[in-house]
């Protein structure tokens, strides 16, 4: 089993759970350890505890949609720099 650095970690928050599938399985086929979160604020605890490389997250959940968690990670300056791509 390979051992994965922390940078190569992606983390993608969907609540819609085939995108979530998709993603994952295109970018586990490049060889990226892939975390996944269902909503804004799941996907701002896993920021906070997995340090991923980027994240990808959905414009449209519930309970926090894709600009108000871009606004709490860019206000958190230990997470701060980590690239996010809306989608």
């Amino acid at each position: 089993m390979e051992i994965r650095k922390m940078q190569d970690i992606i983390l993608i928050i969907d609540d819609a759970r085939e995108d979530l599938d998709l993603f994952q399985a295109m970018l586990e086929q490049h060889g990226y350890m892939v975390t996944r979160a269902y909503d804004g604020q799941e996907g701002l605890q896993k920021i906070k505890e997995d340090s991923p490389m980027i994240v990808v997250s959905d414009v449209m959940m519930p309970h926090m949609n894709g600009y108000a968690l871009l606004k709490e990670i860019r206000h958190d300056q230990t997470i701060a720099k980590i690239p996010v791509l809306i989608v």
